[in-house]
């Protein structure tokens, strides 16, 4: 991408910082606007300060003011009309309290309490810095009863954050490819930066459920819906034996038994219970040790769900895939280690394996077991879709010791506002690549004004393999709308779009190509579209993707400037 362009945005969210409940956009970058507060130093006694709830006032000649009550109760010091509702403030002040209680900042509406602290020092000054969300007008600052009967206050400030960080959620942990090439676990609500594709992106996922009770314990737990523990078939099954993905000692290893037998050697899930219908994903991580070749077997279950698949572990290629077997994947996650994958749909032999095995040629499972042939193994994961359209499902590492645990998806959203947004005209690049090729149902971005959808600027992935649509709507009404079926190929690839709307004028890019232009249709109002959700207007549908760069620009561009855009 052109990064002369991106200067011209107003709005450019990459993977570059974040912290707990919070993605950082890089621009605009952090800024305060000019002082709210009058009187703030508390120069003169006429101001538009006022009392709050029976509370007196006395400038002192320090150049700070005495709050004082009679009763104990809830009090404070405001100031009306000073904010907007929705928009961000950062707050600081000094205060001196002659006892202590509960001490809070209120950012409009009476209870919102958006700062309070018990942890504070009486008769001593405390310094508070603070940001938060106005819910009304008014700005109070003051006590929460108990037995501050009087305080001092000095320099306070209230500024206007201009920023378009988004908000972040997942209410689990999860686990993320950081840029140090290790598999690592995140807090909950805190955004994964994942590097599994060579750069950091934003890793937005689906909420999902590791089955496998033991994700890294190769001989106990089961697996879907019930198994046999993990069964070495003409194997030995050694654990601490390498370091794995996540950079500890407790990568497995696989051997044949050295029985001089000929056969298999491989590790097994029997009796392993699936629901009819459903997609199962089955992934391991594997890597080689003295052989070339890990196998992916089912087995048991209907003919068009049985197979073996073949993963060389040593030059990072699929060998022979069985027709049964759909979106096999096998990814590069550095220092020998594949993530080697597999789904497959049973409906009437609903009870049958899924094997991990040893081989030394592609195509064929036999070995002469004579206990030099092995590989390794960590982190199974099984997942079920009861999607009956879509072949996989398979998600990040979900650790798990003795249950089934499932992840949160991962929700961003309320990015932008309006000082940011132009609603008359501008242009919406997004960078991105879908989870998948096809979706359970519509997986979306929007740039709207938060209603029902009648006013937003949308992208969607689609329940159609390798189907996207771009579309705009103003005042419940379809202005512009294209839906592009494998006309940019592979969508699970990262690739560049780009939604310019104007009276008139609307373009649609993908790839440096105009692929929909509409000269006639009506703009926003003005101060309509004031946020970009990872997910409708209304926060349903979250988008399933590995994001590079979403921007905004206040502006509609060239022809030229939209083929650099998306080029």
């Amino acid at each position: 991408m052109n990064h002369h362009l991106l200067q011209k945005a107003s709005i450019v969210l990459s993977p570059t910082a974040y912290k707990t409940s919070t993605l950082n956009s890089i621009k605009p970058a952090y800024a305060l606007g000019s002082e709210l507060i009058l009187n703030g130093n508390f120069d003169t006694d006429t101001s538009n300060w006022f009392g709050d709830s029976g509370a007196s006032l006395t400038w002192q000649s320090n150049k700070s003011v005495l709050v004082a009550t009679t009763d104990d109760a809830t009090f404070g010091i405001a100031q009306s009309s000073v904010l907007t509702s929705g928009k961000k403030y950062r707050v600081s002040f000094r205060f001196k309290p002659n006892n202590t209680t509960t001490f809070r900042v209120r950012l409009g509406a009476s209870g919102s309490g958006q700062f309070s602290t018990t942890s504070f020092t009486a008769n001593e000054w405390n310094d508070v810095d603070f940001v938060g969300v106005a819910n009304g007008t008014t700005f109070e600052i003051g006590t929460v009863g108990g037995s501050i009967s009087n305080f001092y206050l000095d320099n306070v400030s209230c500024k206007e954050v201009t920023d378009a960080d988004f908000d972040f959620t997942r209410n689990t942990t999860a686990t993320r490819f950081n840029e140090s090439g290790l598999i690592e676990t995140v807090a909950v609500h805190t955004p994964r930066i994942d590097y599994l594709s060579g750069v950091g992106v934003i890793l937005c996922e689906p909420t999902s459920t590791n089955t496998a009770t033991y994700s890294n314990d190769f001989t106990q737990g089961d697996i879907f819906g019930g198994s046999g523990n993990p069964n070495a078939n003409n194997s030995v099954i050694t654990a601490t034996s390498t370091t794995s993905p996540d950079g500890t000692n407790n990568g497995w290893k696989l051997t044949d038994n050295n029985d001089g037998g000929t056969g298999v050697a491989q590790m097994a899930y029997y009796s392993t219970n699936v629901t009819s219908g459903d997609s199962n994903t089955f992934s391991v991580f594997l890597k080689k040790g003295s052989t070339d070749f890990g196998i992916l077997n089912t087995g048991g279950y209907d003919g068009t769900a049985n197979g073996s698949t073949f993963f060389n572990l040593n030059t990072g290629a699929l060998g022979n895939t069985s027709t049964s077997h759909k979106d096999v994947k096998m990814e590069d996650y550095g220092n020998g280690w594949y993530r080697c994958s597999i789904s497959n749909r049973t409906t009437t032999d609903v009870q049958g394996s899924f094997v991990v095995g040893i081989a030394t040629t592609n195509g064929t499972g036999s070995i002469t077991r004579d206990g030099s042939n092995f590989l390794y193994m960590f982190g199974v994961q099984a997942e079920a879709n009861d999607d009956t359209d879509v072949d996989s499902f398979l998600t990040s590492y979900i650790p798990t010791s003795g249950a089934t645990v499932t992840r949160n998806k991962d929700e961003v959203k309320n990015g932008g506002n309006t000082d940011l947004i132009n609603s008359t005209e501008g242009v919406f690049y997004l960078n991105l690549a879908g989870l998948y090729r096809k979706f359970k149902s519509t997986r979306r971005i929007s740039l709207s004004d938060g209603g029902s959808g009648d006013n937003s600027i949308r992208f969607d992935f689609t329940s159609v393999e390798d189907k996207i649509t771009m579309r705009i709507r103003v005042g419940g009404a379809n202005v512009a709308t294209k839906s592009l079926t494998g006309t940019v190929g592979d969508i699970s690839q990262f690739r560049k779009y780009a939604i310019q709307w104007k009276e008139n004028d609307f373009k649609f890019y993908a790839d440096g190509t105009e692929v929909h232009s509409d000269t006639s249709g009506a703009t926003y109002s003005a101060n309509t579209l004031d946020r970009i959700n990872f997910s409708t207007s209304a926060g349903g549908s979250h988008i399933e993707a590995k994001v590079k760069c979403i921007a905004v620009f206040k502006e509609t561009l060239t022809d030229a400037e939209l083929v650099t855009l998306t080029s």
